[in-house]
């Protein structure tokens, strides 16, 4: 689930294919929401917010991202998504 959140970061940057990102993106949000109610919302604010920032970094940085740079956003994502949780519970 956690691992959908950083398709926040590809919609931010350049990607194959923006539908499928979003509709990914989608369904890790409904199910999180409906499995977790308001400690999903957190979450997925909190990692949402983590991956814009890895984003926006590596636009900064080094002019855009590089698969280094999905596989750092989509750690960061999870650990942030899970540290919601946790804030919420």
């Amino acid at each position: 689930m956690s691992v959908s959140v950083a398709a926040i970061a590809l919609m931010a940057a350049t990607s194959p294919d923006r539908m499928a990102a979003g509709i990914g993106l989608a369904v890790a949000a409904v199910a999180a929401l409906l499995l977790l109610q308001g400690a999903g919302l957190l979450a997925i604010i909190i990692a949402g917010g983590a991956a814009a920032g890895v984003a926006w970094l590596a636009q900064r940085q080094i002019g855009g991202q590089t698969g280094d740079v999905l596989g750092a956003t989509e750690q960061i994502a999870q650990a942030a998504f899970l540290a919601g949780l946790t804030l919420a519970i």
